[in-house]
């Protein structure tokens, strides 16, 4: 069977989707095309025993109301509903019944909780959070925009001037390990910091670093770690059902074999099921970079420079997962630490692996029945390590956390852990437990990213946009890289995007 549309959307995660519902936007017949059983990609979640929800990948999306893409959808017009925890985030200092420090609301609430390990580190949190509210606009934009992010860096320029701006691009160029021995002198304060840094995989004492821990800090601060309320499915259904209000469809179970390209031109695509679908005006890839040139496209279609760059792509290193049912609360030695949606444990060394640690009930009661608290753990395990090594790792993160919170194994009703592969296996984008689809580190993100040359959802392919994570600006659940791949293909035919692809496909010839 051989049908036409305007535009066919490989994958359909949030990045896919978004894509997708803006291309529909604009009067374009849109068909996304999905390998799994259920639409998604990395938010995804499932009913378990009990009576839980499990959010299968991602769960607080602090980026999704950052970032202009989701919130101009308007999906609460679609179902869409957010759920906060009583505090966003809290790093666990010690094990004694104090040892947490946590964001709170409101910024003198959250200085309110530094000051009981230093006075002069709640009034830098102050200032941060003043400082914040300056930057934030130009900062968001260079981060999120298409390269080049001009409009974000000329607005800087504008509003601080010179020798200001320098100041802040080397505070944000800073290793998390330099920026929060700058900015704090108490533990606590410098953990909380380097906590939210490791959400990415970029090591505490490389470049950047510190600008992950600073943009998630704020952004903590600024609006919370929001989750959707009933699941992460509930922003995945209310993308598909905006979509199809717009006259989109999702189709699942429909793996793509391969791309058609003729006269240097993405034509379309062909599924494992022997259907070929034609498209018309473009095509937008939501898979990882190394799948998209190494698995989908001819050989023929890419050129030797973009074949060399790809072999150099870096995954980020992957994630070992476990979710949890526990019989009645956590039983944490600091009841500071019940109400925060997500807990930080560890991460002091090279050593001591963060932990990240995402009580769901808390942040969103419908997660589980009267009874019963639904909790997840991941932790970033060695690249090259094995199964065998994940469910070791797994097993001693569960063991640290009732170090912390005595008894909470002798309390636990279910246990399921996903290790690399496992998550793989529900997602092909998240190659061995590569979350991000792809390193986060400074060689891999914004004008590197994917390979140089491609920063800006081109690929030599012509009316072929990457519009996944491995673009930029990567991972995070914010849906920029579907948003900008979207509008690269509806501008195609202007005379900005006309200069902007031929440039790209004259780097990489």
């Amino acid at each position: 069977m051989t049908r036409a549309v305007d535009a066919i959307v490989i994958g359909s995660g949030p990045n896919g989707l978004v894509a997708a519902n803006v291309l529909a936007d604009h009067g374009w017949d849109v068909h996304v095309l999905e390998a799994q059983p259920d639409p998604g990609g990395a938010v995804r979640s499932v009913n378990r025993e009990h009576g839980v929800t499990w959010d299968l990948f991602s769960s607080f999306y602090p980026f999704a109301m950052a970032a202009p893409a989701i919130p101009r959808l308007g999906l609460e017009r679609f179902g869409l509903q957010w759920s906060h925890a009583e505090s966003p985030v809290a790093h666990v200092v010690g094990p004694g019944s104090g040892d947490v420090v946590r964001i709170e609301r409101t910024p003198r609430q959250t200085a309110e909780s530094l000051a009981r390990f230093s006075a002069k580190d709640a009034n830098t949190w102050l200032s941060l959070c003043e400082e914040w509210q300056s930057v934030k606009a130009p900062l968001l934009s260079m981060m999120f925009a298409p390269f080049p992010p001009t409009r974000g860096a000329m607005s800087l320029l504008h509003k601080f001037g010179v020798a200001d701006a320098m100041r802040l691009a080397r505070f944000l160029a800073l290793p998390v390990r330099r920026m929060e021995h700058e900015l704090f002198e108490s533990r606590a304060a410098r953990l909380l910091l380097r906590g939210n840094a490791l959400h990415a995989d970029v090591p505490v004492s490389a470049p950047i670093s510190g600008m992950v821990g600073y943009v998630l800090t704020m952004l903590a601060q600024d609006g919370g770690f929001p989750t959707p309320r009933g699941g992460a499915q509930q922003l995945t259904s209310a993308l598909v059902r905006r979509l199809e209000a717009g006259g989109g469809r999702v189709s699942c179970g429909a793996r793509v074999r391969h791309i058609l390209v003729r006269s240097g031109r993405a034509d379309g695509v062909v599924t494992e099921g022997g259907d070929t679908l034609r498209a018309r005006r473009a095509l937008i890839a939501d898979v990882s970079a190394p799948d998209l040139y190494e698995s989908l496209l001819p050989s023929s279609a890419i050129p030797e420079r973009v074949r060399e760059g790809i072999k150099k792509f870096q995954w980020d290193p992957p994630v070992v997962k476990s979710n949890y049912v526990v019989q009645g609360e956590i039983p944490w030695a600091s009841p500071l630490a019940a109400g925060a949606g997500t807990v930080h444990i560890g991460g002091d060394d090279d050593q001591d692996r963060l932990i990240l640690f995402g009580q769901m009930t808390a942040a969103d009661s419908t997660r589980s029945p009267a009874g019963l608290t639904t909790a997840w753990a991941y932790t970033k395990a060695p690249r090259g390590s094995t199964e065998p090594e994940h469910r070791e790792i797994a097993a001693a993160m569960t063991e640290k956390i009732d170090t912390y919170a005595p008894g909470f194994t002798d309390r636990l009703v279910d246990v399921e852990v996903q290790t690399g592969s496992q998550l793989e296996c529900d997602n092909e984008n998240l190659r061995g437990g590569a979350v991000n689809s792809g390193t986060f580190e400074l060689f891999q993100q914004y004008v590197f990213r994917p390979i140089p040359g491609l920063a800006d959802n081109h690929t030599p392919v012509k009316g072929l946009y990457l519009g996944s994570a491995s673009a930029h600006p990567g991972g995070g659940v914010h849906g920029m890289c579907g948003w900008n791949a979207a509008h690269s293909a509806l501008e195609a035919r202007g005379p900005r995007q006309r200069l902007r692809a031929a440039i790209a496909r004259r780097l990489m010839r």
